[in-house]
């Protein structure tokens, strides 16, 4: 399986998230979300996916295999630049 780990939950990573779930045959599965507005990353979490209040503790903490950054494009980044040195 291919884990993801969603970084912002609004309409892009809405968006983002939908994409997943068609590609669900494929064993794609967003597994960790995190927004800091705790009903957004509610909303795009399925039973079993670790919710985190910051995309950085996403990262640190999460076990995933994909990074998907869905945020302000002026907070791209510096989470880019953590996923790529977790």
């Amino acid at each position: 399986m291919i884990k993801v780990g969603l970084i912002g939950c609004g309409f892009m990573g809405s968006m983002h998230a939908a994409c997943y779930t068609a590609l669900a045959a494929l064993d794609v599965k967003v597994v960790a979300v995190a927004d800091v507005r705790p009903e957004f990353a509610q909303k795009l979490a399925d039973e079993g996916t670790a919710i985190f209040e910051t995309g950085m503790d996403l990262i640190a903490n999460a076990d995933v295999d994909v990074v998907d950054i869905c945020l302000p494009t002026h907070l791209h980044t510096a989470h880019a630049v953590a996923a790529m040195k977790a």
